[in-house]
């Protein structure tokens, strides 16, 4: 049988809810600076390179780099699994909003070759401000809101920049969206 909850009940409820989703992404702080690292990283090699006049090199760092955090993160994402953890709702909710990013992810890489490729990185940005906009504001983990208007703020500039600018652009914004978050989730 049933029993009806009291209002302070049902907050209680949703706190705990908030809090274990909250320590299960403490715990996954390892992928946002894992993949803060790598994409700094591939975004600055790639000014580099292609700074350097070794235009047909410049691209590398993208796929070398990504592959091996998709590697890195598969292996990751199994362990974890073979854990026992407790996923709430608001856990399901979060992975959905960070399958959906993947999803668009994948389908500007797919538009690459199709598009001007000046669109991409801002629209990356974009979409890497609204999955710690949303996560932050389930969490209610303001350090994430401000990193994802930061780089909604970037996003929103480089789309009149040069490509080689828009690479700088995407380090600042990577590292206000994924590392600076990252590590304080970590201490949290």
């Amino acid at each position: 049988m049933n029993k009806e909850m009291n209002p302070q009940e049902s907050l209680q409820i949703i706190s705990e809810m908030i809090q274990k989703t909250q320590d299960n992404i403490r715990d996954g702080s390892t992928y946002f600076l894992l993949w803060g690292w790598l994409t700094l990283f591939a975004s600055l090699a790639h000014y580099i390179l292609l700074t350097q006049e070794l235009h047909e090199y410049s691209w590398m760092p993208w796929p070398v780099l990504m592959i091996f955090g998709g590697l890195v993160s598969a292996v990751l994402g199994i362990r974890e699994s073979k854990k026992t953890v407790v996923r709430t709702h608001i856990d399901r909710i979060i992975a959905y909003v960070w399958r959906a990013f993947g999803i668009f992810l994948v389908i500007l890489l797919l538009l690459m070759g199709t598009v001007e490729y000046t669109i991409i990185y801002p629209l990356m940005m974009c979409i890497w401000a609204m999955g710690t906009f949303i996560t932050g504001g389930i969490l209610r983990f303001k350090p994430l809101v401000i990193g994802s208007m930061v780089c909604w703020v970037l996003a929103a500039a480089s789309f009149w920049m040069s490509f080689p600018q828009q690479l700088l652009t995407m380090a600042v914004a990577i590292t206000a969206c994924y590392l600076i978050h990252g590590y304080l989730l970590k201490r949290a």
